[in-house]
């Protein structure tokens, strides 16, 4: 009975063991499979990093490039105007210069007009005392002649 009593006690040793040794192989699969699972979960981490990163750097140069083309197109407009300005300076200095040469040209013809009428007033008051010494001539003659 002792015998059979070691033996189950032997048993129970040796089940016990197993038991253990299965506990403790199933605990380092657990922890192998949790290792694994973290090493998964640090790569996806990783991987959507990288990706943030590629997106973000994505929007920079978008931006950059956006940016770029409405500092031309602000650029362009500028020059636009500026040759606008220019050109309406040109025409106003244009006309400024056509508007002196009609003023000109139209103080030239009133003077030109001022005196020829100056000359016909002249010529009419010369025939006026022309014709009044003539007159005065031939009333001195006939009172001449009356005497």
């Amino acid at each position: 009975m002792m015998r059979e009593l070691e033996r189950l006690q032997q048993e129970e040793a040796a089940a016990a063991r197993q038991k253990k040794l299965r506990a403790a192989a199933l605990m380092e699969e657990v922890a192998a499979a949790n290792a694994e699972q973290i090493g998964r979960k640090k790569m996806l981490m990783e991987q959507e990093r990288q990706e943030e990163l590629r997106i973000a750097e994505y929007i920079r140069q978008k931006d950059a490039r956006d940016q770029a083309i409405a500092a031309e197109k602000e650029a362009i407009a500028h020059e636009k105007e500026m040759e606008v300005a220019r050109l309406r300076a040109m025409q106003e200095k244009q006309a400024d210069h056509q508007s002196e040469q009609d003023e000109l040209r139209a103080r030239r013809y009133q003077e030109a007009k001022d005196r020829e009428w100056r000359g016909k007033e002249r010529a009419a008051a010369e025939r006026q005392a022309a014709m009044m010494a003539d007159l005065a001539s031939a009333r001195e003659a006939q009172m001449r002649s009356k005497l």
